[in-house]
């Protein structure tokens, strides 16, 4: 995973209105993507640097002219990968703890991030599935389609099974709402309409 600067400077923006010290947050290469102060964005960050190559934190004593202040440095890491380096400038007795917390919370945000793009990118191909799916002809079967069958088995979707297709035209809180089984499919049919697809006509019952 790439760590963008503009998820970077929106993190180190939130950060400091909590935390009274200076934030860096450092790319792979050791280059400030995001930073408390503004000036320091796109400057080579020698400590950062050798945070990288040592693979641990480091606490720096001194300043480095531009290149760095007293402060610590953590890596960042993504799947056990060293993905860039969140820094704090001030006393390292002081400020080690909180970009400790401060790392924590980044590298969570990250894989949270990631996370909801996968599910992301699996509803919509879930979606274009159905949309095919309802699409097919009605004097063609489903089974037949190979590329269709192919798809709804790494869906995990059973094409041979008898369903109900019901429309709820409102909220989507309605949806939220309903008694729904597992392997219930719901597609938005258009920003009002949804297609509730039940597994069996006994789930009639609970929509009312």
């Amino acid at each position: 995973m790439e760590l963008k600067p503009e998820l970077a400077q929106s993190i180190v923006d939130h950060m400091m209105t909590q935390i009274p010290y200076n934030i860096n947050i450092m790319n792979k290469k050791g280059y400030i993507i995001a930073s408390g102060n503004k000036s320091r964005i796109n400057t080579l960050h020698v400590g950062a640097v050798d945070a990288i190559k040592q693979q641990k934190t480091l606490p720096m004593e001194q300043q480095y002219v531009n290149h760095g202040q007293p402060g610590v440095n953590m890596p960042l890491k993504f799947k056990n990968e060293i993905i860039g380096v969140v820094g704090i400038t001030g006393d390292p007795n002081k400020v080690t703890p909180l970009a400790s917390l401060l790392k924590t919370a980044v590298e969570l945000l990250l894989q949270q991030k990631q996370e909801n793009e996968q599910e992301h990118e699996i509803e919509k191909v879930k979606q274009r599935f159905i949309y095919r799916w309802i699409n097919v002809s009605k004097y063609q079967n489903p089974q037949l389609d190979s590329e269709l069958v192919e798809e709804a088995n790494r869906l995990n979707i059973n094409l041979a099974k008898q369903r109900l297709v019901i429309a709820i035209a409102g909220s989507s809180q309605i949806i939220k709402n309903l008694k729904l089984d597992q392997e219930t499919i719901i597609f938005s049919l258009t920003n009002h309409i949804e297609l509730i697809i039940l597994s069996s006509k006994h789930q009639e019952t609970y929509i009312q």
